[in-house]
């Protein structure tokens, strides 16, 4: 009986505050309505996708350099530089608007997990109020961390060319100095003929004339001087293999840098596009919690100043 009486009395003072709890719904869903409408300024999203491909042909010195440059963590870390966003902002025409660091909090990366092996997809997402340039500041992004993970490889077998060609250059003056050794040793020994099959620095090539009469002029060497003949051969063998060795990285660094591994490895899958309507504001869901919360206050405000009224002492 009790708790009838009570959910009476509650529902009796809340049809004596009806018109509170009206005017606080009105009230709360008016402003809403001018925040959504004219305060407010609408955010748009675009989306793409890219797929970053490890290219098949992963041989040779150069494919450490090709698997620490190609890769989804550092597509997201490029893309997230100073210089690729500068760049950004001046296709798009807001270098004047936004700075830098409003451009990189704008984008968000998603790396997919389920992607295969050699291909991984990463989703880029862009959030903005500029609703003309979004699919533009998208594309940029893109093309120009394509163009910045190139200069960077680019970069580094750049460097490796430097190094190997340096390499082949030493064991090239290295060798021709052993030869020179050689020719001065045999002439002075009377040592077999050292024929030469090409005498171009970048690939000399040699071959001893072994007939009975070199195995019959070492022999007659003593023990001293067939020790140096078989020390200096030995040196010009094993800067002939090096020499061989470094051309051969050499070449393959000078291989790599003519193909287009940037390109072929970072692709975009969807292309961005301009929204038509905006994610944010969202007027049905905004306009429902300012109905609720206009609710919840007017309620608040009939108990309230009921329980007021209820401890106010009359006075006579």
């Amino acid at each position: 009986m009790e708790e009838e009486i009570s959910l009476r009395d509650i529902l009796h003072v809340l049809w004596e505050g009806k018109r509170i709890v009206a005017t606080t719904t009105v009230v709360s869903l008016f402003f809403a309505l001018v925040f959504i409408f004219f305060i407010r300024t609408p955010v748009y999203q675009s989306q793409a996708a890219v797929m970053i491909h490890q290219p098949a042909y992963q041989t040779g010195i150069a494919a450490n350099y090709i698997n620490q440059t190609i890769s989804p963590e550092l597509f997201i870390r490029t893309a997230q530089t100073p210089e690729v966003l500068q760049q950004v902002l001046a296709e798009s025409k807001l270098q004047d608007t936004l700075s830098v660091s409003n451009v990189r909090d704008s984008f968000t990366f998603f790396i997919d997990d389920a992607s295969e092996d050699v291909s991984t997809i990463v989703d880029i997402t862009l959030k903005s109020v500029y609703q003309d340039q979004i699919n533009a500041m998208t594309t940029a992004l893109i093309s120009q961390t394509q163009v910045y993970m190139e200069k960077r490889l680019n970069e580094r077998l750049t460097e490796l060319e430097t190094q190997y060609q340096t390499l082949v250059d030493k064991e090239t003056n290295e060798l021709a100095t052993a030869l020179s050794a050689y020719q001065t040793l045999r002439a002075g020994e009377g040592l077999p003929t050292l024929l030469l099959l090409s005498d171009m620095p970048a690939n000399v090539q040699y071959v001893l004339d072994e007939n009975e009469r070199f195995l019959e002029e070492m022999h007659d060497l003593d023990k001293e001087k067939q020790l140096e003949y078989k020390h200096i051969n030995a040196r010009i063998q094993r800067l002939f293999d090096s020499q061989l060795r470094y051309e051969g990285y050499l070449n393959d660094v000078q291989n790599t840098k003519e193909l287009n591994i940037i390109r072929d490895s970072v692709r975009m899958m969807s292309t961005s596009y301009s929204p038509d309507r905006p994610i944010s504001p969202h007027p049905v869901t905004d306009l429902s919690i300012a109905l609720v919360l206009g609710l919840l206050l007017g309620v608040f405000l009939v108990f309230l100043l009921h329980s007021l009224q209820e401890t106010t002492p009359q006075t006579s």
